[in-house]
Formats: structure tokens, sequence, C-alpha cells
């Protein structure tokens, strides 16, 4: 729809509100429909000149109260960062303007917070017996933004990667032999992101040793 007609300038002449929307007619045609709790902050009104800048203003409040339905319905499925709902966004068809407006009410809101659930996939990781490092890389592969992924000191890493090795030890074949036990564990740590150094003296307390032939995980 062609909301501005720049070899046209008239005043708006009506407004129909209906369902939350209103409709903006300039003469007898329709040239845009915003959200009425939105027309007044933008000063849309019965004998204001439809100006080409305005037009854009209301093209952009629909946008973005569009977008952000959409990114909310997204997030009751899941929890999403910031550049995910971005991305899903776009690709629904949103312009990026829209997009980064809807964006930005959503994080004022509360409802878009990458550091609190940088924490929150941090802690879950942890308690599935990831490494420290993985958690922060799985989030940076979803966009978090380094200042908001919580401290990855080292404390405790060996601990945890100890505890994840005693996990699957109990789950190898007692008839397994000592090497394809210490390669199947150290392979398993390796997955989970522990360094090579914390994760062959965790599968050493685990299994009593780590064979001559183990050089690597």
């Amino acid at each position: 729809m062609t909301l501005f007609d720049p070899t046209s300038l008239r005043t708006v002449t009506r407004l129909v509100d209906r369902a939350g929307w209103s409709t903006v007619y300039v003469g007898r045609r329709r040239v845009a429909r915003v959200p009425s709790k939105r027309a007044a902050g933008l000063g849309i009104a019965v004998g204001v000149e439809w100006t080409e800048a305005l037009a854009h203003a209301a093209e952009l409040a629909s946008e973005t109260v569009k977008a952000k339905k959409k990114a909310v319905a997204l997030l009751r499925v899941k929890d999403r960062t910031e550049q995910e709902l971005r991305d899903r966004l776009l690709r629904a068809g949103f312009g990026s303007e829209g997009v980064e407006a809807a964006l930005a009410e959503l994080t004022r809101e509360g409802l878009v917070d990458d550091a609190r659930l940088a924490q929150v996939s941090v802690a879950r990781d942890l308690e599935r017996g990831r490494s420290i490092a993985a958690a922060a890389a799985r989030l940076e592969t979803r966009g978090v933004r380094a200042a908001d992924i919580p401290p990855t000191g080292g404390a405790g890493e060996l601990a945890r990667a100890v505890a994840a090795a005693q996990k699957r030890a109990q789950k190898l074949p007692e008839s397994l032999p000592m090497p394809a036990k210490a390669r199947r564990l150290l392979a398993a740590l390796a997955r989970l992101g522990y360094e090579e150094e914390t994760a062959r003296e965790a599968a050493e307390r685990v299994l009593g040793f780590i064979p001559p032939d183990q050089e690597s995980i």
C-alpha cells in the first residue's frame, strides 16, 4: 500500500477505531492502519496534515507491534536470545527497522534479557556436565555478547569433570578392557568441552590410571 502521495498533500479526515487498530483516512482514501494506542502519540488526528514523515512513522508503528506479537509468540515456545529473535523476525519478512524497534521495546519490558538467559543456560549446562568453556561457547553461537555471559573462571572445573567422568564410567560395560574404557571416557569428556589436561586427570581419578598409550583425547 502506498502511504504517501507527494503530489497530493492533504489532511487526515477520519479515524476509524476497531479491535485496537485505527484506520486513517485522507479524504475517501485509506492511507494507514496503526495501533490505536499509538495513534495519538504519533500525532495522528483529524485535521492533521498527512506528511511523508507521518506516513513512515505510522508504518513503522504498525510493523513494530506486529513484530512484537510474533516475538512474544516465539518466546512462549522457548527462551531465545536477542539475536535468535532478530533472525527469526527477519526471516518472517519484517523490515529491519521494525524488528529493531520491537526488540528495543521487548528489552525495556524485560521480555528479552540476554544476561538473564545466559545465567540460566550456563547453570543448566554445568548441571548436565558440560565444561564452563563449552557453556560459554554455546551462548556465543546463539549471539549472546561476551559482556552478558557470566564469568567463566576455572574454579570447580576439575570437580565437574570428575563428576561427569563418574557418571559415564558407570555406563561402560564391565567387560570392556581398561584402554578402551579410557578412550571412551576421554572422548566423552572432550565432547563436553573439557581441556585435555583436565579430562585426563578426571579420567585417571575415576579409572585409577590412564594407560601410557592414551596420549591425547
